[in-house]
């Protein structure tokens, strides 16, 4: 079972007021990459700061297709989201590779 894109495509882009998030960029199951939000503006997606330091207004969001703790990302959302992070760090010289997150880091 993957998670539905169009569920998280609606929560994602502010249309579905249960779930006040939002996210820079979101990677479907089958590695397309859209984006929501432009990196120099803030989404919402990180949450308050938390024990790691990571906010909402220090990120780069980056969301992907799948149930949380079921399913696991496919080869194309790993290749899509490693061509997306090497893309974001050259464009974000303040950015490093450690402060690339785990999946799921920002919610710990």
């Amino acid at each position: 079972m993957v998670g539905g894109a169009s569920g998280d495509i609606n929560t994602l882009t502010g249309h579905d007021p249960s779930h006040l998030v939002s996210s820079h960029f979101y990677i479907e199951s089958n590695g397309k990459i859209r984006q929501y939000v432009n990196t120099k503006d803030t989404a919402y997606g990180a949450g308050d700061r938390n024990s790691s330091g990571i906010n909402n207004a220090d990120t780069i969001n980056i969301e992907q297709q799948h149930v949380d703790g079921k399913d696991k990302w496919n080869k194309r959302q790993v290749t899509a989201a490693t061509k997306l992070v090497a893309q974001q760090l050259k464009e974000h010289p303040e950015l490093s590779l450690p402060h690339v997150s785990q999946p799921g880091e920002q919610d710990r």
